[in-house]
């Protein structure tokens, strides 16, 4: 049986992945063993690659940064979901336009991520 934590994180992760979905991203689960999961862009397309070995609260901190990069204020999604990304942007001051704001979001990448408790305690709010 799983646990509730467990439980919890899955249902996270599944949120994340329709909202990539409706944003047009294609989310590549592989095992990378030469580089991090992460967002990059070819051509017109937007890809996730997540590592596949990662736990789930792990997949939810890569789903959170990349999503936190694209405008969401259209797209409807639960709201917890809706804080648990918007927390991460503010956080981090992402501005998609500017590239000065890209190279911020890449030098810290894993700074400011929501850690597990933090992910709870956003969406329990």
């Amino acid at each position: 049986m799983a646990s509730r934590k467990g439980m919890r994180s899955t249902k996270i992760l599944m949120e994340l992945e329709a909202l990539a979905e409706k944003l047009g991203i294609q989310v590549i689960y592989e095992k990378l063993s030469q580089s991090r999961s992460g967002l990059c862009r070819l051509y017109d397309q937007h890809m996730l690659f997540v590592e596949r070995n990662l736990d789930e609260d792990e997949k939810v901190q890569v789903f959170v940064s990349a999503l936190s990069r694209f405008p969401l204020e259209d797209i409807a999604m639960l709201p917890g979901i809706r804080n648990l990304v918007m927390q991460y942007h503010s956080r981090n001051d992402i501005h998609t336009e500017s590239n000065e704001a890209s190279l911020r979001y890449n030098q810290n990448l894993l700074e400011g991520i929501p850690d597990q408790e933090e992910v709870h305690e956003i969406l329990t709010r």
